[in-house]
């Protein structure tokens, strides 16, 4: 709710709002079949002109909301479909709160995953009782691809936690229907609505990713394993088996939220504090968030309560901290950003062209992009006659040449900018006790635009016509 201004892939949203040109925005959303982003950011746009109130405090509300609302319903499906009491059912529901891939929710590039996330939850609610809100709910749920896969998982725990000895075979066939239909479901869904962007092998599916799959088999194997060696502690018969079911269903869950990113060759990264590759971690928090809450009740009843409250608070304590964390990097490239802004407001605007920016002193955030630094420049001086490095590119030389390279496959950059010059200006951009992993005051910093104690100088070094 703090960031007012946009980080990563979400620049270029901020920009065709900015400049009242969404023809920007297109060739991202179409290439990556993002058509409710490109559509809801054009609904805020025009929300913000009507009633004044800046267009990402819509994001970020729909954010915020859709959070809530998926810990609610994962509150609901603890407590319905797992079986578990209103107190362990909110260990649930706080550990989806506090999941600590949240962090990435400050690029509203991920808004449209949380929203849909949180309608494929209602909808699983709602299958239970009235199928056609649920299928609506679904439908909408859509615009996030991995929901099908999610879908086969909670289809699959069902099973696992309701069939018998007397019903398991039509439960099965059940389960398979359901699961087909969703599979030629994506299929068909696949044949309209491109994913793969520009180069046509983005998010695809080949034989040499199927060692990830493999290692999830592994993992998920020693999981299952692990809830059976732990029922054994069980005295009670009953319990045992509804402890087992649990711990399947939730190996089942999290097969298949992990299934459709490792088969493409996305990593699972929780602790990539300083980019956004957390997202594709995102469905994982509610198998998540259900093991740590059977767990809860595990150690309650087989060692102690007071033993599960120490324990579960730890756990919710430690995702705090590894949030925090999140935070604290995506605080480091606003304020990094904002001071760059401030800084080239403060000194001429170079020749049109080519603008090199070498950090001194400090390592930059590596998730400021060039469309985000040629932003920058356009906040700074009101057009977009630049064409700027980011730093994504550790190793990237700073001269003409290396930015020709860089905008050679396109001259006008990824958000637009009329080309109308080729000037080359190098800058050095000094800063005092930076980091890029941030601070929790650098939200202070931030929200006051105060950064007089990193001492910024945007220094001109290199100026060719």
């Amino acid at each position: 709710m703090l960031s007012h201004v946009e980080l990563w892939d979400a620049c270029l949203a901020e920009a065709a709002i900015l400049r009242e040109d969404f023809s920007i925005l297109w060739p991202w959303a179409s290439q990556m079949g993002w058509y409710g982003s490109y559509y809801l950011y054009i609904l805020f746009a025009k929300l913000a002109a009507l009633t004044g109130i800046p267009w990402k405090l819509f994001t970020n509300v729909l954010m915020v909301a859709s959070l809530l609302g998926l810990a609610k319903e994962v509150f609901w499906y603890a407590r319905h479909r797992f079986g578990l009491g209103n107190g362990i059912a909110w260990i649930a529901a706080m550990a989806v709160i506090v999941f600590p891939i949240w962090h990435t929710l400050v690029s509203t590039s991920i808004f449209i995953n949380i929203f849909c996330f949180w309608l494929f939850m209602l909808a699983v609610r709602y299958w239970y009782s009235n199928r056609v809100v649920s299928i609506l709910f679904f439908v909408l749920s859509m615009q996030l691809f991995s929901v099908f896969s999610l879908g086969v998982g909670v289809a699959a725990a069902e099973f696992l936690l309701t069939a018998t000895r007397t019903d398991y075979v039509k439960k099965a066939v059940r389960t398979f229907c359901i699961s087909l239909a969703l599979l030629l479901g994506f299929v068909g869904l696949m044949q309209v609505i491109n994913v793969h962007g520009t180069s046509g092998t983005y998010n695809s599916i080949d034989l040499n990713k199927l060692k990830y799959v493999y290692l999830l088999l592994e993992y998920c194997a020693a999981m299952a394993l692990a809830g059976f060696v732990l029922s054994l502690r069980i005295a009670d018969a009953g319990e045992r088996q509804t402890f087992l079911r649990r711990m399947l269903a939730i190996t089942a869950l999290l097969f298949f939220a992990v299934l459709p990113y490792v088969a493409v060759g996305r990593p699972l990264r929780y602790f990539a504090f300083g980019s956004f590759t957390a997202r594709h971690a995102l469905l994982t928090c509610v198998p998540i968030a259900l093991l740590l809450a059977v767990l809860a009740r595990y150690l309650a009843t087989t060692i102690g309560l007071r033993t599960a409250r120490y324990a579960t608070a730890f756990v919710l304590a430690a995702s705090v901290v590894l949030l925090w964390q999140g935070y604290s990097h995506k605080a480091a490239a606003l304020v990094f950003k904002d001071m760059l802004i401030q800084s080239f407001q403060a000194a001429s605007p170079p020749p049109p062209g080519y603008v090199g920016i070498a950090a001194v002193g400090y390592e930059p955030p590596r998730h400021v992009h060039a469309y985000a630094v040629n932003l920058c420049l356009y906040k700074a001086y009101g057009r977009g006659a630049w064409r700027a490095n980011g730093f994504w590119r550790r190793h990237m030389k700073i001269n003409r040449e290396s930015l020709e390279k860089l905008y050679r496959p396109n001259p006008s950059g990824p958000i637009g900018w009329e080309p109308t010059g080729d000037a080359f200006t190098k800058y050095a951009f000094h800063l005092t006790g930076f980091h890029q992993e941030g601070r929790f005051w650098y939200w202070l910093y931030y929200l006051t635009s105060d950064y007089s104690g990193f001492q910024p100088r945007l220094v001109k070094v290199e100026s060719q016509p």
